[in-house]
C-alpha cells in the first residue's frame, strides 16, 4: 500500500492538481468531502510527522490501535491537521490502493481482489521489448477464459493462465 499511496501524492492528486483551492476554509459537512487549504501530500507530510510526535510523546509507540482509533474520532492533536480529516483521507487511499489494478503499486498479488472473488484484470506481457527496453502490456479480457482457466491472445497466438 505505501508504493500506492506514495505515487497518488507524488501526482497530480497530491498536488491537488484538478481540485478547487481558493477557499472558503470553514469547516465543512462530512457530506462536502475534503475541505481543507493544505494538499493531499501536505496534509500526509504534516499529519505523519505530528502522529509521530504524539506516539512518541504519549504511548512511546505501542499502542498503535488505539492511536488509530483516536485518529478516525478526532481525539489527536496534530496541529494545523484535522485529525478525522486525515484519517478519512489514509482510510480512502488505503481502500483504493488495495483494491487497485496492481499495475498503480497496490493491490499486490491481487490480494484484495482474491479477498473479494474478484478474477481481476489479467495482462499478457510479451517476451519481446519495444525501443525504449519496456514489456508489451495488452489487457486481456477475463471474458475470454476458456472451461479450464485459460485465454488465447489472439493477436499473438499464445496462452496466458488465470492461475
Amino acid at each position: 500500500m505505501p508504493l500506492f499511496i506514495d505515487h497518488q501524492l507524488a501526482g497530480a492528486y497530491g498536488r491537488a492538481g484538478s481540485w478547487y483551492m481558493q477557499g472558503p476554509w470553514d469547516k465543512g459537512e462530512d457530506t462536502q468531502g475534503y475541505q481543507s487549504r493544505m494538499t493531499p501530500s501536505a496534509l500526509y507530510r504534516a499529519a505523519i510527522t505530528a502522529i509521530d510526535q504524539h506516539a512518541v510523546a504519549s504511548q512511546g509507540g505501542e499502542r498503535f490501535a488505539a492511536l488509530l482509533s483516536d485518529l478516525e474520532k478526532g481525539k489527536v492533536d496534530l496541529g494545523g491537521v484535522d485529525a478525522k480529516t486525515f484519517f478519512k483521507m489514509l482510510w480512502l487511499n488505503t481502500k483504493e490502493g488495495m483494491f487497485s489494478d496492481p499495475i498503480y503499486g497496490g493491490n499486490k498479488d491481487m490480494a484484495g481482489w482474491k479477498m473479494l472473488g474478484f478474477p481481476g484484470a489479467r495482462y499478457i506481457i510479451s517476451s519481446g521489448s519495444t525501443a525504449t527496453g519496456t514489456a508489451t502490456i495488452s489487457p486481456l479480457s477475463v471474458f475470454a477464459a476458456g472451461p479450464l482457466g485459460t485465454a488465447r491472445d489472439r493477436h499473438r497466438g499464445s496462452e496466458a493462465s488465470f492461475g
